[in-house]
């Protein structure tokens, strides 16, 4: 997981630690847990793959028109 996903878990997460506003038991506060790290991290994964497909697509569209020149 990068900084920002682990960043915006952290901060998801206050909310349900001993003092925050919902407050889970810690066996659940563990499951939850994994889950936001889970959901964040594929965000993440999915994310970095549509820059790469967004660059690649890019670069065809370049090499098109420099060929159509």
């Amino acid at each position: 997981m990068n900084y920002k996903a682990a960043d915006t878990a952290n901060k998801i997460l206050l909310a349900f630690e001993p003092g925050g506003i919902a407050p889970l038991p810690p066996e659940k506060l563990a499951q939850v847990r994994e889950h936001v790290r889970s959901i964040l991290s594929r965000a993440m994964e999915s994310l970095g793959e549509k820059k790469t497909r967004k660059w690649h697509d890019w670069q065809r569209v370049k090499a098109e028109r420099q060929a159509a020149q």
